[in-house]
Protein backbone atom coordinates (compact mmCIF):
# COMPACT_ATOMS: atom_id res chain seq x y z
CA UNK A 1 0.00 0.00 0.00
CA UNK A 2 1.73 3.28 -1.25
CA UNK A 3 1.34 6.56 1.30
CA UNK A 4 1.06 9.59 -0.01
CA UNK A 5 4.20 12.59 1.21
CA UNK A 6 2.46 14.02 3.72
CA UNK A 7 1.61 11.05 5.49
CA UNK A 8 5.09 9.52 5.28
CA UNK A 9 6.24 12.74 6.96
CA UNK A 10 3.42 12.65 9.54
CA UNK A 11 5.31 9.58 10.95
CA UNK A 12 8.68 11.87 11.70
CA UNK A 13 6.70 14.61 13.47
CA UNK A 14 7.44 14.29 17.65
CA UNK A 15 3.82 13.40 19.12
CA UNK A 16 2.44 16.19 21.51
CA UNK A 17 -0.43 15.77 24.01
CA UNK A 18 -3.41 16.90 21.55
CA UNK A 19 -1.78 20.21 21.00
CA UNK A 20 -3.77 22.56 18.55
CA UNK A 21 -0.82 23.08 16.11
CA UNK A 22 -0.25 18.84 15.42
CA UNK A 23 -4.07 18.81 14.80
CA UNK A 24 -3.64 21.76 12.42
CA UNK A 25 -0.78 19.48 10.88
CA UNK A 26 -2.63 16.92 10.43
CA UNK A 27 -5.83 18.28 8.76
CA UNK A 28 -3.33 20.11 6.12
CA UNK A 29 -1.69 16.66 5.42
CA UNK A 30 -4.65 14.75 4.62
CA UNK A 31 -6.18 17.72 2.72
CA UNK A 32 -2.65 17.39 1.13
CA UNK A 33 -3.38 13.56 0.55
CA UNK A 34 -6.85 14.26 -1.06
CA UNK A 35 -5.09 16.76 -3.15
CA UNK A 36 -2.46 14.60 -4.73
CA UNK A 37 -5.15 12.00 -5.50
CA UNK A 38 -7.39 14.58 -7.28
CA UNK A 39 -4.49 15.80 -9.33
CA UNK A 40 -3.98 11.80 -10.03
CA UNK A 41 -7.74 11.24 -11.62
CA UNK A 42 -7.94 14.33 -13.17
CA UNK A 43 -4.32 13.47 -15.16
CA UNK A 44 -5.88 10.70 -16.28
CA UNK A 45 -9.32 12.64 -17.33
CA UNK A 46 -7.23 14.81 -19.38
CA UNK A 47 -5.74 12.40 -20.86
CA UNK A 48 -8.58 10.52 -22.06
CA UNK A 49 -9.57 14.07 -23.58
CA UNK A 50 -6.92 15.17 -25.15
CA UNK A 51 -6.38 11.01 -26.86
CA UNK A 52 -9.41 11.14 -28.35
CA UNK A 53 -9.13 15.12 -29.53
CA UNK A 54 -5.95 13.87 -30.92
CA UNK A 55 -6.58 10.83 -32.94
CA UNK A 56 -10.02 12.53 -33.93
CA UNK A 57 -8.55 14.94 -35.35
CA UNK A 58 -5.93 13.17 -37.16
CA UNK A 59 -8.79 10.69 -38.48
CA UNK A 60 -11.16 14.02 -39.64
CA UNK A 61 -8.39 14.50 -41.75
CA UNK A 62 -8.00 11.85 -43.94
CA UNK A 63 -12.04 10.10 -42.88
CA UNK A 64 -15.59 11.09 -43.31
CA UNK A 65 -17.28 13.28 -40.23
CA UNK A 66 -18.46 10.08 -38.34
CA UNK A 67 -14.78 8.58 -37.81
CA UNK A 68 -15.02 10.67 -35.10
CA UNK A 69 -17.18 8.62 -33.47
CA UNK A 70 -13.73 5.46 -33.35
CA UNK A 71 -11.54 7.41 -31.03
CA UNK A 72 -14.17 7.89 -28.52
CA UNK A 73 -15.33 4.14 -28.72
CA UNK A 74 -11.38 2.42 -28.75
CA UNK A 75 -10.62 4.76 -25.81
CA UNK A 76 -14.33 4.73 -23.91
CA UNK A 77 -13.43 1.10 -23.88
CA UNK A 78 -9.44 1.09 -22.78
CA UNK A 79 -9.55 4.01 -20.32
CA UNK A 80 -13.28 2.10 -18.62
CA UNK A 81 -14.26 5.19 -17.21
CA UNK A 82 -17.41 5.53 -15.16
CA UNK A 83 -20.07 5.62 -17.97
CA UNK A 84 -21.48 9.62 -17.13
CA UNK A 85 -17.66 10.72 -17.04
CA UNK A 86 -16.52 8.85 -20.55
CA UNK A 87 -19.58 10.46 -22.20
CA UNK A 88 -18.50 14.15 -20.75
CA UNK A 89 -15.09 13.66 -21.78
CA UNK A 90 -15.71 12.53 -24.92
CA UNK A 91 -17.92 15.14 -25.43
CA UNK A 92 -15.74 17.40 -24.02
CA UNK A 93 -12.95 16.49 -26.40
CA UNK A 94 -15.28 16.91 -29.71
CA UNK A 95 -16.77 20.07 -28.71
CA UNK A 96 -13.65 21.85 -27.87
CA UNK A 97 -12.33 20.31 -31.53
CA UNK A 98 -15.14 20.81 -33.71
CA UNK A 99 -16.31 24.01 -31.94
CA UNK A 100 -12.49 25.33 -32.18
CA UNK A 101 -12.88 24.51 -36.11
CA UNK A 102 -15.60 26.27 -36.59
CA UNK A 103 -14.88 29.84 -34.89
CA UNK A 104 -11.52 29.40 -36.34
CA UNK A 105 -13.09 29.30 -40.04
CA UNK A 106 -16.06 31.55 -38.90
CA UNK A 107 -13.11 34.22 -37.64
CA UNK A 108 -10.78 33.59 -40.99
CA UNK A 109 -13.30 34.12 -43.59
CA UNK A 110 -15.05 37.40 -41.94
CA UNK A 111 -18.02 35.23 -40.97
CA UNK A 112 -19.30 34.80 -44.39
CA UNK A 113 -19.65 31.08 -44.50
CA UNK A 114 -21.15 31.41 -41.19
CA UNK A 115 -23.56 33.82 -41.60
CA UNK A 116 -24.74 32.29 -45.13
CA UNK A 117 -25.38 28.98 -43.02
CA UNK A 118 -27.39 30.62 -40.02
CA UNK A 119 -29.76 32.64 -42.82
CA UNK A 120 -30.03 29.30 -44.61
CA UNK A 121 -31.17 27.56 -41.26
CA UNK A 122 -32.95 30.74 -39.89
CA UNK A 123 -31.27 30.69 -36.43
CA UNK A 124 -30.15 34.40 -36.56
CA UNK A 125 -26.89 34.52 -35.19
CA UNK A 126 -23.95 33.18 -37.12
CA UNK A 127 -22.39 32.35 -33.65
CA UNK A 128 -25.49 29.78 -32.67
CA UNK A 129 -24.30 27.57 -35.97
CA UNK A 130 -20.63 27.71 -34.44
CA UNK A 131 -21.91 25.95 -31.09
CA UNK A 132 -24.07 23.69 -32.62
CA UNK A 133 -21.72 22.43 -34.82
CA UNK A 134 -19.34 21.69 -31.28
CA UNK A 135 -22.50 20.50 -29.57
CA UNK A 136 -23.11 18.35 -32.31
CA UNK A 137 -19.53 16.75 -32.54
CA UNK A 138 -19.40 16.50 -28.89
CA UNK A 139 -22.65 14.19 -28.88
CA UNK A 140 -21.20 12.12 -31.22
CA UNK A 141 -18.14 11.10 -29.52
CA UNK A 142 -19.59 10.89 -26.05
CA UNK A 143 -21.83 8.81 -27.15
CA UNK A 144 -19.19 6.81 -28.51
CA UNK A 145 -17.21 7.11 -25.46
CA UNK A 146 -20.46 6.36 -23.34
CA UNK A 147 -20.54 2.89 -25.88
CA UNK A 148 -16.91 2.11 -25.21
CA UNK A 149 -17.33 2.26 -21.63
CA UNK A 150 -20.34 0.67 -21.18
CA UNK A 151 -18.94 -2.60 -23.15
CA UNK A 152 -16.48 -2.93 -20.91
CA UNK A 153 -18.73 -3.16 -18.05
CA UNK A 154 -20.99 -6.15 -19.25
CA UNK A 155 -19.71 -9.57 -18.61
CA UNK A 156 -18.20 -11.00 -21.41
CA UNK A 157 -19.55 -14.79 -20.26
CA UNK A 158 -22.70 -15.45 -18.84
CA UNK A 159 -23.26 -19.12 -16.79
CA UNK A 160 -26.31 -20.68 -17.25
CA UNK A 161 -26.80 -23.78 -15.29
Amino acid sequence: MTQSVGLIWLNFIPKRQNSKIDLIQLQLLKIIGTLQALTQINVERMLLAAAILISAFLLNLFLPWWSIAIPGLIFGYVFNKKALVSFGLGFLALFLLWGGQALYIHLANDAILSTRIAEMLSVGSPIIVVLVTGILGGLVSGLAALTGSLVKETPSSRKFS
